[in-house]
């Protein structure tokens, strides 16, 4: 150490001395920049993840029976959607966005087009400046986790810390999918795990009920399904629920509650009919609560938190 600092040293410590109240004090700060410096700061546990829920027979749509306000038929007739790979709008309106390309792989219940059934254009209109919030959202949080990604990789940060933006980033998928329903936004999505063979939608273009706008190769394999089934369900009870609940074309993920907490199960379906929107399924209860959004990215047995509305 330099003389001068010795020196000055020396001469505050006699100062210190001299006046007791100011003595106490920096022996004080001592201690506590001492106790500071050999405590380590823990991360908080990670939380598990937050999922949108849907509870079956709740909502107006659930039962099948009692209305066609989901857009199917009393009869259930033949949908757009019956061929497997050939998915078809079944309202007329505007492309907003087309989220896939040819060669693209996809998982049953994700988003290949948007379209904006009403007259007036969705660009025109209030709700478009939601929708551009809601995007923009999504973007940052989509970002952030990338980047924290980058950051785990390279041994930055804890696989606790990863965990804890994964779940923001699968709540704000099921928030802005949530918005984008409530503004009026159609969403045609996969019904079963494939390939995109074609793309026939494009931005702008103006598209008819049934008009065919993505071609699929279906995996075979995609109508097997390995989940076990509800030991309550009856094959006749027969119940509406979000196209995006389905996993994989045949299986949901059901929460229940395990003490304080919640955990996912996989529930085989049988599907009878299916729109963009919604599926017409046997084998739920009325009462079960399924993963509504973002089951794909869930495991049997995982433990998650239900997100508030």
């Amino acid at each position: 150490m330099p003389h001068f600092l010795n020196a000055f040293s020396l001469s505050a410590y006699r100062q210190a001395r001299s006046q007791p109240q100011l003595f106490a004090l920096l022996a004080l700060f001592f201690c506590v920049g001492l106790i500071s410096g050999c405590s380590k700061t823990e991360s908080p546990a990670a939380l598990p993840p937050a999922v949108k829920v849907f509870e079956v027979g709740s909502s107006s749509i659930s039962r099948s029976s009692q209305s066609t306000q989901d857009g199917f038929s009393a009869e259930a007739a033949p949908g757009a959607n019956q061929i497997p790979g050939e998915l078809r709008s079944e309202l007329s309106g505007t492309v907003i966005e087309v989220l896939v390309k040819a060669g693209q792989s996809v998982s049953a219940g994700q988003s290949l087009v948007r379209l904006d059934p009403r007259d007036a254009k969705l660009a025109n209109s209030a709700a478009e400046v939601q929708v551009q919030a809601a995007r923009a959202r999504l973007a940052n949080v989509e970002a952030d986790f990338n980047r924290y990604t980058e950051l785990l990789n390279k041994g930055f940060i804890s696989k606790a810390e990863w965990d804890r933006r994964e779940a923001l980033l699968i709540a704000e998928r099921a928030q802005f999918e949530a918005t984008l329903d409530q503004l009026g936004v159609y969403t045609l999505r996969a019904l079963d795990p494939g390939v995109v063979r074609q793309v026939l939608a494009s931005r702008s273009q103006v598209v008819q009920a049934s008009d065919l706008l993505v071609q699929l190769q279906v995996k075979a394999s995609s109508r097997v399904s390995r989940s076990k089934v509800n030991p309550k369900s009856s094959q006749n009870e027969v119940y509406t629920i979000p196209l995006t609940a389905l996993l994989d074309g045949r299986t949901v993920m059901r929460v229940i509650p395990n003490q304080d907490q919640f955990l996912v199960e996989p529930i085989a379906v049988n599907v009878l009919e299916a729109n963009e929107r919604h599926a017409r399924v046997e084998g739920l209860v009325e009462g079960d609560t399924i993963v509504a959004v973002g089951a794909h990215l869930l495991s049997p047995g995982q433990t998650v938190r239900r997100l508030t509305p």
